[in-house]
């Protein structure tokens, strides 16, 4: 093909062609006037001809070839290879098979006429070649469409690639279409409309992620049935832990669902892993789903409470009796009713608490969380609550229940315990109010480590109460309000809330009455004991990492194939945050086997914050360990758990995720299709993608001085044609 490439503006060359057109026109009546007809007709063309030649030379003209350039042009055609492709689909075919067609009879071959077509299986975000059908097997875990496709694409380049086929069902979880890549997609959908169908699935299972040794924890979910035949009265639902049957429930499915709940206790510190088989039925569409497992990592840990009061209220005894009754905490109280001398329950011989609270921080370094009671300021002097404050700021845990004669009515404005209130604190609080307020939990609630699990089951379907609410001021800024009662007049007063303080924490419940959970019904037993054992945990610093490196990851499991964000917070040894020190992290399985390394970036803002994103590489738990160094050594090294996988196991949602897949392709500029027109799908990228070319372009002019050679024959013409006509 021949392009044009003017080395002249095209108002500079219609002035050449003007200035070319006149001096021919002169030119042929000099000529008429000097020769006759025949010759000057001769010369004039020659020359009409070497004008026309110098003004193509001016616009440039160029020989183009394009041609595919391969390597650059890849269609690459993503089939699913997880387990959840063996699902039976139309007549006696399964899934796999109606890929497998599609892939390799359909798309592969069409496509492959014109653009060079790389066949791959993915399962999660792993891709391995696959270059005839029986190297597609439907045994991988997690299908996860986007973490396929963002790998599939880094791996090639985006630069090498013209366009990418899914051949998939859509996996379990769709995922949300951000970051994609800047290639068309095309999807063809695998799967037929499963409703009705006899299936038995474990939809739900919830699990802590971390317990104590010698306490008891839940397994919680819920069980699915859909078609006749999966539905049942009795359906076995099995709890196994290292290979052995824990326990077993009988479950009624007749209605379609079912809640279960396996109480869990564990004497010895490890990581438990906990598999759930529910009963097959006969004729059931798959077994996948069937299946469920969760990780737990069982720790030894203990958490030395003090509780301090100057009366006996109404809260302690149900508070002693829970907290006394948790292996993982030794609780300790000063009931300072006496003037003379302090009752104490519990304790260690010198421990200096027979004259009631230390008035030293020393004295309080032995207790990971204080707990004070209802109590009015003029209970502790100055000395006890500047020790009090100092052992806070230094990493402890203060707790502050309130009453009557307790916040703002207790006179603490203006005491050096002020600033530690999650409230700000005035001498003009209105009096304790009385009825029945609902604790609503907010969303902060779902994830901070002393209410978490709250908003779930029992404790929701109790709808907790409490009696009395204290009416302090608003949050302090940094606080959090982590239950919320509404008073009458409709204003949502803050009845628990949370707030750092130094390297302290602190959690405030304005009420008194929070204790009735205990006797009001089992499930809001549960709820109080929970709530009070989180608590003082998350208070005393124990849910998480010590005091120079603290980690902190958005969640702890996470579906295969999606990345984990994991914060770190590290000070120097006098305690400030600081991210001058060397921060080395690993990953590890459970089983000690080496997991790669992972880079923690300092935040350019932050001093003392680094981020990581985690990509854990297989289904299951592993630890993530990170050791803080600086120029000295080693300061700190912690551990936390990460899990990929487990709670939504491969197949448990079937369903063909067809709005998906097609969202997928619009976003992308591609286009959808299910396996049944795959060869229209392959015909529609054929005329629509045309891949990446190589252009190579051959000047007239430079690279092939075609206009020169032109210019000389003509010249040597007109040289001929004068010696012809006797001219010279």
């Amino acid at each position: 093909m021949i392009e044009l490439r003017p080395s002249i503006a095209p108002e500079m060359a219609l002035l050449a062609l003007a200035a070319a057109g006149l001096v021919l026109a002169l030119l042929f009546r000099r000529l008429r006037t000097v020769l006759d007809r025949r010759p000057s007709r001769v010369l004039f063309g020659l020359r009409l001809l070497a004008c026309a030649v110098l003004l193509l030379g001016l616009l440039g003209p160029a020989w183009v070839r394009t041609r595919l350039d391969r390597e650059r042009s890849k269609v690459l055609l993503l089939v699913d290879d997880t387990a959840s492709m063996g699902t039976p689909d139309a007549g006696s075919r399964t899934r796999l098979d109606a890929a497998r067609k599609a892939a390799f009879e359909d798309l592969a071959p069409a496509i492959g006429r014109r653009l060079p077509v790389q066949v791959l299986a993915f399962a999660g975000s792993a891709i391995r070649p696959a270059a005839t059908p029986s190297d597609l097997r439907a045994a991988g875990e997690g299908s996860d469409v986007l973490a396929a496709l963002r790998s599939a694409v880094a791996r090639e380049g985006e630069d090498a690639i013209a366009a990418v086929v899914l051949v998939t069902d859509g996996g379990d979880r769709p995922g949300v279409l951000k970051d994609l890549p800047a290639v068309p997609v095309f999807c063809a959908g695998v799967g037929s409309d499963l409703r009705g169908f006899p299936d038995r699935r474990l939809s739900e299972l919830s699990a802590p992620e971390t317990a104590e040794a010698r306490t008891t924890f839940e397994l919680r979910g819920r069980a699915e049935a859909s078609g006749r035949a999966a539905a049942a009265k009795d359906a076995s639902l099995i709890l196994r832990e290292g290979g052995r049957e824990r326990d077993r429930v009988r479950l009624d499915l007749s209605s379609g669902a079912a809640s279960f709940e396996f109480r869990v206790t564990e004497d010895e510190p490890g990581v438990r892993r906990y598999d759930l088989e529910l009963q097959t039925s006969a004729g059931e569409i798959s077994t996948l789903n069937n299946r469920a497992w969760a990780v737990v990592e069982v720790r030894s840990l203990q958490v030395r409470v003090l509780y301090f009061d100057a009366s006996v209220s109404t809260e302690f005894r149900p508070i002693r009796r829970e907290l006394a009754a948790d292996p993982g905490v030794e609780f300790v109280s000063i009931l300072a009713v006496r003037a003379a001398r302090p009752i104490r329950q519990g304790g260690r011989p010198g421990d200096g608490l027979d004259e009631g609270l230390p008035r030293a921080a020393k004295g309080l370094e032995p207790f990971d969380c204080i707990l004070l009671g209802p109590l009015p300021a003029s209970a502790l002097d100055g000395s006890q609550q500047k020790a009090l404050r100092e052992r806070v700021e230094r990493g402890g845990g203060l707790m502050l229940l309130g009453g009557e004669g307790a916040f703002g009515r207790g006179g603490w404005r203006g005491t050096p315990l002020s600033p530690l209130f999650p409230w700000e604190i005035s001498d003009r609080e209105p009096p304790l109010s009385t009825g029945r307020f609902e604790i609503a939990w907010t969303p902060e609630a779902a994830s901070h480590p002393a209410t978490r699990g709250l908003e779930e089951g029992g404790a929701n379907a109790s709808r907790m109460t409490v009696a009395s609410l204290n009416l302090p001021g608003t949050l302090r800024p940094g606080a959090v309000a982590l239950g919320v009662a509404r008073l009458p007049a409709g204003r949502d007063v803050p009845a628990i809330a949370a707030q750092t303080f130094g390297q302290g924490r602190v959690l405030g419940i304005a009420t008194n009455t929070l204790a009735r959970w205990s006797s009001e019904s089992d499930a809001s037993a549960r709820a109080f004991g929970r709530f009070l054992r989180q608590s003082v945990r998350w208070a005393a610093g124990k849910d998480a990492s010590g005091g120079f490196l603290r980690l902190e990851p958005s969640r702890r499991s996470a579906p295969f194939g999606e990345p984990i964000a994991v914060a770190a917070e590290t000070r120097d040894r006098e305690r400030r945050l600081s991210s001058a020190g060397a921060l080395d992290a690993c990953l590890a399985s459970i089983e000690g086997k080496d997991a790669g390394r992972v880079p923690f970036v300092p935040s350019p803002s932050e001093p003392g914050r680094w981020n990581a994103s985690v990509a854990l590489p297989e289904a299951g738990p592993f630890r993530l360990r990170a050791t803080l160094r600086d120029a000295d050594g080693e300061i700190e090294t912690r551990e936390i758990l990460l899990v990929s996988g487990g709670r939504e196991p491969e197949g448990q949602s079937l369903a063909m995720k067809e709005p998906f897949l097609r969202e997928l392709a619009a976003a992308t500029g591609g286009d959808y299709a299910d396996a049944a027109g795959a060869a229209d799908l392959a015909a529609g990228i054929r005329a629509r993608i045309r891949g990446k070319e190589n252009r190579t372009e051959q000047s007239f002019v430079t690279d092939l001085p075609l206009v020169f050679l032109a210019f000389l024959l003509l010249a040597a013409a007109e040289w001929v044609a004068r010696r012809r006509y006797n001219l010279f």
